[in-house]
């Protein structure tokens, strides 16, 4: 018998990380951070978008056993430099993960900026509708939990949402009410907010109101010395001032964003000289306006074949970068399939292991009830073999009836004939069935059919332990007993002694 099962689970591995630093800047409070912050926070460190990215995912690694707080923030500044960066499928992948995250769902502003980031994916999607709908979610939870900031991104976003399906009109009233905040003070995002109001005023030719912002913008770049915001300011302005008419104002502007584009090799100097030209042509210098179309033609094709070759070039790496990412990814599914295998060989192992040790503590189990019920059924050989009857119990039972009736079943053991009946043993008796029947069910406490097959039982459970029934086979004990087949013996046996006929008899070896 198995008194015990003890299971031996063998455990994983431990990972182990090294300690790392942080930036000062992640040691804030939480509540000073917000998706325009960390982006600047990363912006400032003037590095390249795959360094940047690298750098971002660095710190979320960090983060995720530090504090998940900032570390989802932290991957919504990821998802969005990815978009950014064109890598919307990676982006979108990263979004999936944080989808149901208990953490998340628990954080209203957390739950905010997931909706802003979202949004900002399908409009970088090229959905601005479906992107709407996160936008305006975002708008709710920022309004509800009072994060002015949050709320002007999301209204902003409203803004270049409609702009973008064409619906200028309630493109300005998303950007009026985020105007409204930042009136108030609230002066993050207000470089873009400006931006887009001025493209709105320009549109609808309201040049002076639109060059107004394009001037605050401009000077602002220039004081920030932010380079690339420079030029494309410098370009917005100076097409106001042409429409304007200011032709030498127009010439200023655009001289001074056309050396910080030559200087940094940016793409932009052919419109400037373009620009250049037009406003040349204006003043009547058409001599100017030649020299700087030719040069702006020039450029501009040379700028073509740079942007071809740089094309191709970006093909090229892009095709090798994909061709090592699929051996990549094939060498981990590999490994990932090896590991999987022998996961699910361990499982199969420690499965079959407390699968057979659970069968073989049933086995013992059983075999112990076995045991017991046979010693019951050799004690219950003993009586039958001593078996002389039951006392009457009662004046009005015959006690001559009786005495017949026990002579017949324990005598001459009519019980054996397969055949025998209560109308047949009445016949024999030459007394009325009925009579028969309550003087057998009085006596004996049960009907003729239970203490016929009782009878039989007893007899063939004698015969299987006697030495002189040896030489029997179980199913010529049946027949002997008075059972037809074997089958209907073995499910009577089973039923009475709670054992099989084999195993009672094996038992008796």
């Amino acid at each position: 018998m198995i008194k015990s099962i003890v299971l031996l689970v063998l455990v994983a591995s431990v990972n182990m990380c090294s300690a790392q630093e942080l930036d000062s800047f992640f040691k804030n409070d939480r509540a000073y951070f917000s998706i325009y912050k960390i982006t600047n926070y990363y912006n400032e460190k003037d590095l390249s978008s795959e360094a940047t990215l690298r750098l971002v995912a660095h710190n979320s690694k960090i983060l995720k056993d530090r504090d998940y707080y900032i570390y989802l923030m932290n991957e919504f500044t990821r998802i969005k430099l990815l978009s950014h960066s064109n890598d919307v499928k990676k982006a979108h992948a990263l979004l999936e993960k944080l989808e149901n995250d208990p953490f998340l769902k628990s954080h209203k502003k957390l739950l905010g900026y997931y909706n802003n980031t979202l949004g900002n994916l399908y409009f970088s999607m090229q959905y601005p509708d479906k992107g709407q709908i996160y936008f305006r979610k975002a708008v709710e939870i920022f309004s509800e939990i009072k994060d002015s900031v949050g709320l002007k991104a999301n209204l902003i976003n409203m803004g270049n949402s409609h702009g973008a399906q064409s619906k200028e009109d309630s493109a300005f009233y998303f950007y009026s009410r985020a105007w409204h905040l930042d009136s108030l003070g609230i002066k993050e995002y207000h470089v873009g907010l400006m931006s887009n109001l001025a493209r709105y005023y320009l549109m609808k030719n309201q040049i002076e109101k639109a060059t107004e912002m394009y001037e605050d913008l401009y000077f602002d770049a220039c004081a920030k010395k932010n380079n690339y915001s420079h030029v494309v300011l410098a370009l917005n302005l100076g097409d106001c001032y042409f429409q304007l008419k200011q032709y030498d104002r127009a010439i200023l502007v655009l001289n001074d964003g056309k050396q910080i584009s030559v200087a940094g090799s940016m793409e932009h100097t052919p419109s400037f000289n373009y620009y250049l030209s037009e406003c040349y042509s204006e003043l009547g210098k058409f001599e100017e306006a030649y020299i700087l179309r030719c040069e702006s033609d020039s450029l501009g094709r040379k700028e073509g074949d740079k942007k071809i070759a740089d094309f191709v070039k970006k093909l090229e790496l892009k095709h090798q970068k994909e061709l090592h990412i699929k051996e990549e990814l094939i060498y981990k599914e590999a490994i990932n399939r090896k590991k999987s295998e022998q996961r699910m060989l361990v499982i199969f192992l420690i499965s079959s292991t407390i699968l057979l040790l659970f069968i073989l503590y049933l086995y013992f189990q059983k075999r112990k009830k076995n045991e017991q019920l046979a010693k019951q059924n050799f004690k219950l050989v003993e009586q039958y073999v001593n078996q002389k009857g039951k006392k009457v119990h009662s004046k009005k039972i015959s006690t001559d009836l009786i005495k017949r009736i026990e002579v017949l079943f324990y005598t001459e053991k009519i019980f054996r004939d397969s055949e025998l009946t209560l109308d047949k043993l009445a016949k024999l008796l030459e007394i009325n069935r009925t009579y028969v029947s309550e003087t057998i069910n009085a006596h004996f406490g049960n009907s003729f059919r239970v203490v016929l097959n009782k009878l039989r039982i007893d007899d063939a459970r004698y015969m299987l332990v006697s030495d002189e029934f040896e030489h029997y086979s179980i199913e010529g004990i049946a027949i002997s007993s008075g059972y037809r087949n074997l089958s209907s013996f073995n499910v009577a046996f089973k039923k009475e002694t709670g054992i099989t006929p084999s195993y009672f008899k094996s038992q008796n070896r």
